[in-house]
């Protein structure tokens, strides 16, 4: 798709023209990593907490959430169609179809039939960055870095679930007349620009509590820091604005930063929002664990788990600790008490039921540590899961180390690469020439020297 890009420079005048009033505060440019941030332009305080200053202001009518999709169907037709066909299934969904729809208008010139009216959104993805380094849009040497993390199970997921969404908007759209010939058939809207929208939502949303997770333009150019100097709330008209936390004085070209999230880990940030925070305190890992496939219960214990089968290892209180409901119900044998039946209900549908030494403890699935407590093969129980977790770390820790390994090698043909470029070099060329050129010593005109300094 060709995407229509404006510069950071047009923001000043979608601003006016939008109504975002930035009171004091700019966005502009802060180095080659962040990029863009808001900076002040003056000097600014807040006292106390009820004297705060205000920094950013959002109009209630730019903060794309499910209620502005919807109004915005009801103006175009042409997205009416496509939210009717391929939306509903969730609000992040819905949202990306409507930033879909802003990027193909945008992308029309004006000999091209128009979809329908543009809206603010239109002109605001245009200042959108087109590099945004989530690693969903990682290439695949860099996709090497996260063998062996946390990361690499969980993003092959993300990337399979984006797939399957892609396919289901391609079903869903192919016999839109418009879609089929503008975008199908011209080969204009691929996998990449599906991922590149999700990649925008999740850099870019916030949680309020009015709208749920939304995107508001102008802050989402906010960059983080764990210790933030501003925040952001709803306002009584259901608008947006940025506020400079109390008793804080800010130095003209002050960057003005906001806290992504407390509790996320690196893990979390670098999948999110594409990089790690080096001030970041909250040290785990969460791993998923593989069910054995020598367990004959296995599937059954899958279907009754109310959740994913995950090891969480983090540090707290100065001591590594771990977290994993699930490998207490992994543990447990028929032999040991542990049995499954089909109930029929009277509507036709069957449920499985979890027994637990006779008990029904189907509710009780993600607790099984509580209920095998005071068990006289208890003991045992626990050896089965410290080895299940010791299998888990030391399977983690070797793949760790061939990641390890893979970067190395990445390093050297990088270095191999530059080399091989550099003796192209016409310079480098000359210079190795000569530097390989035997030549004569000079004449010293007759001259003895008296010392020998050879």
């Amino acid at each position: 798709m060709n995407r229509q890009i404006l510069p950071i420079s047009a923001l000043p005048a979608w601003a006016r023209f939008n109504n975002v009033a930035f009171q004091n505060t700019k966005v502009d440019c802060i180095d080659s990593i962040k990029c863009f941030g808001l900076i002040t332009e003056k000097t600014l305080g807040s006292n106390c907490a009820n004297n705060v200053s205000t920094l950013v202001i959002v109009p209630s009518d730019l903060v794309l959430s499910v209620k502005l999709v919807e109004e915005y169907a009801k103006l175009n037709y042409h997205f009416h169609q496509l939210l009717e066909k391929a939306g509903g299934r969730s609000r992040r969904e819905d949202i990306m179809l409507y930033l879909l729809m802003q990027l193909f208008i945008g992308s029309q010139s004006n000999e091209e039939k128009k979809f329908g009216p543009s809206s603010p959104w239109t002109e605001y993805v245009a200042m959108l960055p087109a590099e945004i380094p989530v690693p969903t849009l990682w290439r695949s040497e860099e996709l090497k870095m996260l063998k062996g993390t946390s990361l690499e199970a969980a993003l092959n997921v993300k990337l399979e679930t984006l797939q399957q969404e892609f396919d289901n908007l391609y079903e869903a759209t192919k016999e839109i007349h418009w879609c089929e010939k503008y975008w199908w058939k011209a080969n204009k809207l691929n996998l990449h620009v599906w991922i590149q929208l999700d990649a925008w939502f999740r850099s870019r949303s916030l949680e309020l509590p009015t709208f749920g997770e939304v995107m508001v333009p102008c802050i989402d150019m906010v960059n983080h820091s764990k210790n933030s100097n501003s925040y952001y709330e709803s306002t009584s008209d259901n608008g947006v604005c940025l506020l400079l936390r109390p008793q804080l004085e800010l130095e003209p070209n002050t960057e003005i930063t906001i806290n992504y999230g407390e509790t996320k880990s690196n893990a979390e940030m670098l999948y999110s929002y594409g990089f790690i925070d080096q001030e970041c305190q909250i040290l785990s890992l969460t791993l998923p664990l593989d069910p054995s496939d020598n367990d004959p219960l296995i599937k059954a214990k899958l279907d009754a788990y109310p959740g994913s089968p995950m090891l969480r290892i983090y540090f707290e209180d100065k001591c590594v600790k771990w977290k994993s409901p699930f490998v207490y119900f992994m543990c447990l044998n028929e032999e040991d008490g542990l049995d499954f039946k089909v109930l029929q209900q009277n509507d036709g549908h069957q449920s499985l039921q979890v027994f637990w030494q006779n008990l029904d403890v189907s509710k009780k699935t993600d607790n099984f540590e509580s209920l095998i407590i005071g068990h006289h093969l208890y003991i045992i129980f626990e050896l089965r899961v410290v080895t299940i977790l010791y299998d888990r770390v030391e399977q983690q820790l070797f793949q760790i180390k061939q990641s390890d390994e893979i970067i190395e090698q990445m390093q050297i043909d990088g270095v191999a690469t530059n080399k091989a470029t550099l003796l192209e070099n016409d310079i480098v060329k000359d210079y190795l020439y000569f530097a390989n050129t035997p030549t004569e010593a000079p004449d010293n005109c007759g001259y003895e020297s008296e010392n020998d300094f050879s």
